[in-house]
């Protein structure tokens, strides 16, 4: 099994945000066929991750699938770039972060609340 640590040069990182029915999908997603929605929330994060300090820079936006992608409710079994094996689920935004279940990058509940009252 391969040990995951953050690299240690400063990642620039760009996130999609899928969301199906008020929920989003949680996870990576490593694919370029969807298309960016709106501007980007840039959030600057400095993480240490089992003694490894992290620093990365994202760019994330809402992506817009096509209604036949991830169809389904359910769980979304995928393979990183690296081969290791990974699933993603929809969450209701409230039960992320405060909720219990963390949202990284940090401060990205915080960015997507301010986003959302702004709508």
């Amino acid at each position: 099994m391969t040990v995951w640590r953050p690299q240690q040069v400063i990642r620039v990182k760009a996130l999609g945000l899928v969301w199906r029915n008020g929920h989003l999908l949680a996870r990576e997603i490593h694919r370029d066929d969807g298309s960016v929605k709106g501007v980007p929330i840039i959030l600057e994060n400095i993480y240490t991750h089992l003694g490894s300090v992290g620093h990365e820079v994202t760019f994330i936006s809402d992506v817009i699938f096509p209604d036949s992608v991830y169809a389904g409710d359910g769980t979304i079994a995928y393979r990183e770039d690296n081969g290791t094996p990974c699933t993603a689920h929809w969450f209701d935004l409230s039960r992320l972060d405060g909720g219990g279940l963390p949202l990284y990058p940090n401060g990205l509940k915080g960015a997507l609340a301010e986003q959302r009252s702004c709508d």
